[in-house]
């Protein structure tokens, strides 16, 4: 490699392009290794760079792990090239044909989720012709959103830049003679990410949950609050799906209470817009999997606090004040005062269910199938939510003690 590719004639580049016998506009990428003394394809990343002219005149490239990849995308290019030029599609026909396509098979909070982004972050982008969209153009648009200003939990423009990937792909798929490059660089997410994310902690330790409880005893509705957030956290549950259970869902063994169980068959849904409706709806996140439902023991405490509230003929729901679900800002100020009043450093709802699998995770012996059977999701989502606490790794720790002479 040394004598085709003298590092005298390239000057010391650490990076040069040689063409490709035979093939027109294709290059292949060498880099300088510094311990051989010669240039070899890189170790990771794509080795061949194409390029191409659309029909639009537009220059288009693209890298490529192998020379054949590289040869098909030529070729598709090309049979564009070939048929009539279609017709300017703007980046609203896009997402338009996105929601016609796409939504039918989206859950509500999805679609919902889908509409913010269209409607706080993309409205500069909706005039635009795909077929210009470059590089520069997203740059431009990430610089808009960070000109704004934002919250001060707000940390990054990332999930944004991922639904534009996503529209840019479909665009592809699903509109014959547009031929986008690949517009989102690297740099792009760099310049997305505005800072690094504050730090929060997760795993509420049994001990923090009971001073946490106390607080929201003191509370209007005190038992209400202090009931639902001991189901969440000792069931390891979502906010929606505690907030939705219903009385003919417990089942409360009052012979044998170790025989107790609850079923979550629904969940609340709150809406993401301003003067929504909030209902209980069939199913749950990741209910599919599970046909539909999933099938919990009650721990003594959710058991105790269910016991602790009086049924009526005239509510379904387990946790209401007036028969309709609760709103999820109610439960939210309810939680994050207690919070503060008890001097913890945690915030909103999801932490009592990253504590419950935790505390279940710990109470198994590290079992994560438990923890996972817990939070109704698989092992590796379980990873996720449960951790060992301090004591039982510094136990571990320990235990290499116990069988060694001391020095």
């Amino acid at each position: 490699m040394t004598s085709r590719f003298n590092p005298k004639i390239y000057q010391g580049k650490d990076r040069i392009y040689t063409k490709v016998s035979g093939y027109a506009n294709i290059s292949k990428l060498w880099i300088w290794f510094e311990k051989e003394s010669e240039y070899q394809p890189p170790i990771r990343g794509n080795s061949y760079y194409a390029r191409k002219r659309a029909t639009t005149g537009k220059r288009l490239s693209n890298t490529f792990s192998t020379l054949n990849e590289a040869k098909e995308w030529q070729r598709k290019a090309e049979a564009f090239e070939n048929k009539k030029v279609a017709p300017d599609i703007l980046f609203k026909d896009v997402v338009e044909k996105f929601k016609t396509v796409r939504y039918s098979l989206l859950k509500k909070s999805s679609k919902d989720y889908y509409e913010k982004i269209f409607s706080l972050y993309f409205s500069s982008l909706m005039p635009l012709p795909m077929s210009d969209f470059s590089s520069a153009i997203v740059d431009d648009w990430l610089n808009e959103l960070r000109a704004r200003g934002y919250k001060k939990t707000r940390t990054s423009f990332l999930r944004e830049l991922e639904v534009l990937k996503t529209l840019i792909g479909f665009c592809q798929e699903h509109f014959e003679g547009v031929v986008i490059g690949s517009p989102i660089k690297k740099r792009h997410r760099e310049s997305a990410i505005i800072r690094s994310p504050d730090f929060k902690a997760k795993d509420i330790t049994r001990e923090e949950f009971n001073l946490f409880a106390e607080q929201l005893k003191l509370q209007n509705n005190g038992l209400l609050f202090c009931s639902l957030a001991t189901v969440q956290y000792f069931q390891a549950l979502r906010i929606s799906e505690a907030c939705a259970i219903k009385w003919q869902n417990i089942h409360l063994d009052l012979l044998n209470p170790r025989e107790s169980f609850v079923d979550i068959r629904q969940s609340v849904y709150w809406q993401r817009k301003k003067g929504g409706e909030t209902s209980v709806i069939d199913g749950f996140k990741n209910s599919k999997k599970l046909g539909g439902k999933k099938t919990s023991n009650l721990m003594k405490e959710a058991y105790l606090a269910f016991s602790a509230l009086k049924p009526t003929s005239e509510f379904d729901l387990v946790f209401t004040i007036s028969g309709a679900p609760l709103e999820y800002r109610q439960v939210q100020h309810a939680f994050d005062s207690a919070f503060k009043m008890a001097k913890l450093p945690y915030s909103g709802t999801h932490i009592l269910r990253h504590g419950g699998a935790s505390l279940a995770y710990n109470m198994s012996n590290g079992n994560m199938a438990v923890a996972a059977a817990q939070l109704g999701n698989t092992v590796t989502a379980a990873q996720t939510y449960a951790h060992l606490d301090r004591s039982a790794q510094k136990k571990f720790a320990s235990s290499s003690w116990e069988n060694e002479s001391q020095p």
